[in-house]
């Protein structure tokens, strides 16, 4: 709870690359309702990058050994299922160097997982974060 009593989460979200240059998103079962990167909150304790770890496996089964950070942004407007409106966002970069056949793990959470261009994406439902990375960070998502 910050001092003027916003309600915030701390998140984070992995960009997976493939080597034709484009990005893993997948479309969200639960609010919010659009599509998104592997990405979830923080457990209690738990730091950014060992929680993009922890997601990236459990969401699109991809052992992820070596994250770039990215960005940490304070993203305000970024409502969340749990009732947060705000979120402390950490986003990651992971590069593979060969096309990996995807399958969404959390069925109760995504599906259809796609590759897309960012210029692809923009024109997608993104997820609010999501959406605000790509817009503020691509070229450093693209390097």
């Amino acid at each position: 709870m910050a001092k003027d009593k916003e309600y915030w989460h701390e998140s984070e979200g992995v960009f997976v690359r493939n080597p034709e240059g484009k990005f893993l998103f997948f479309e969200r079962l639960i609010f919010p309702f659009a599509l998104t990167v592997p990405s979830g909150h923080l457990d209690v304790g738990e730091d950014a990058l060992t929680a993009a770890h922890r997601e990236t496996k459990e969401e699109v089964g991809i052992e992820s050994k070596e994250l770039t950070s990215i960005a940490t942004e304070d993203i305000i407007g970024d409502s969340c299922r749990r009732g947060a409106d705000a979120h402390r966002w950490h986003a990651y970069l992971l590069v593979l160097n060969k096309n990996l056949d995807i399958e969404v793990k959390e069925k109760d959470e995504g599906r259809m997982p796609v590759w897309l261009t960012f210029d692809e994406a923009l024109q997608k439902d993104l997820i609010y974060p999501v959406r605000y990375i790509v817009n503020n960070f691509s070229s450093r998502l693209t390097q």
